[in-house]
């Protein structure tokens, strides 16, 4: 496995897979985000008719890369990165193929806000899913608690963003996922 690999592209028919392989935890940054912003585009461009998007790691995204935030601060809130992380969701919300998020593991933060500009969220019923900002002293700042509301009505991310909760996957029947499944064994 080559450790330098970020995003590994495969074509399965007309369907894309992007397996995010940014160690150690697919943490949101300047680089995921461009790389995955680059194999979107690449696999509209081959015509592509659907994308999955998964993590080849233990978890789909731990978030955040909250060691960024620091040299943010000293740069006076100017990014160096060649899409913001607001562009970047839009890009796949407005992407015309449906895009499916298979979330394993930890979905937290930046990760949650990333499977929330998906199309479809499918996730293993083991997953943890949420917004944990509020345990930083933050708020999602990405659109999230807005994706939320789209998805699980005015409750949910209200619940979710005062208390820190990591529940969104028990709150499936409301909306938030698309659906779940529990891993057999063979």
């Amino acid at each position: 496995m080559d450790e330098d690999l970020i995003v590994r592209r495969e074509e399965r028919g007309l369907i894309s897979v992007l397996t995010m392989e940014y160690r150690p935890y697919n943490l949101l940054g300047p680089t995921l985000i461009g790389v995955v912003a680059t194999e979107v585009t690449a696999a509209q461009e081959v015509g592509s008719r659907a994308i999955i998007l998964r993590s080849g790691l233990r978890h789909f995204s731990a978030g955040a890369d909250v060691n960024l935030f620091d040299s943010r601060i000293e740069q006076g809130g100017r990014r160096e990165a060649a899409i913001s992380g607001v562009d970047f969701l839009k890009l796949l919300e407005l992407l015309p193929i449906p895009i499916v998020a298979s979330v394993h593991g930890v979905c937290l933060g930046g990760g949650f806000e990333l499977a929330l500009a998906c199309d479809y969220i499918v996730a293993a019923s083991s997953a943890k899913i949420g917004s944990v900002e509020v345990a930083l002293g933050l708020h999602p700042l990405l659109g999230g608690i807005q994706r939320q509301v789209q998805r699980a009505g005015a409750s949910a991310p209200r619940r979710s963003r005062c208390s820190g909760d990591v529940t969104m996957r028990r709150r499936s029947k409301g909306g938030v996922l698309s659906t779940s499944w529990s891993p057999t064994t063979h």
